[in-house]
């Protein structure tokens, strides 16, 4: 079967066209960056996160887990992740996850009486306990906290 001069014609032009627009997309889209969604956590030391929230005049909030606690995760997978709470707690406060069986979770474990997994506190900026919790909690019940403890 002969192709007439044409064919190759179309044919190189789809291709380039492919090429072009497999180019132009990789380039218009390598700047964009994924929406934050969920709650940002440092992982600065605790001295740090007292001192940057002095600094920014925010209220601390920590969650205290273990890595082998069920609803610690649970929370981590959802709750954490929901667009709004992040848009919160972002905002309003320095947030800290921290693992209380191990390094220095162990000290703020037995300085803030923890005994319970997850346990949620919200902290001013000399580390004084403002409300706590203890237990899964969703998104909702997280954002009520929230707007408690922020007047």
């Amino acid at each position: 079967m002969k192709y007439n001069k044409r064919f190759y014609v179309i044919i190189f032009i789809v291709g380039v066209a492919m090429v072009l627009g497999f180019q132009v997309s990789k380039v218009c889209c390598q700047d964009r960056k994924p929406k934050m969604t969920g709650i940002t956590f440092t992982d600065k030391t605790w001295k740090e996160i007292l001192s940057l929230a002095r600094q920014q005049h925010k209220l601390i909030f920590l969650d205290a887990y273990a890595d082998w606690c069920a609803p610690c995760k649970l929370l981590k997978e959802r709750t954490f992740k929901d667009p709004a709470v992040g848009a919160q707690f972002n905002r309003q406060f320095i947030n800290a996850s921290v693992d209380v069986e191990k390094g220095e979770g162990l000290v703020l474990a037995e300085q803030y009486d923890i005994t319970a997994y997850p346990t949620l506190l919200f902290l001013d900026s000399d580390g004084k306990v403002i409300f706590k919790s203890e237990g899964f909690v969703n998104a909702d019940q997280l954002g009520a906290f929230a707007k408690s403890v922020v007047k």
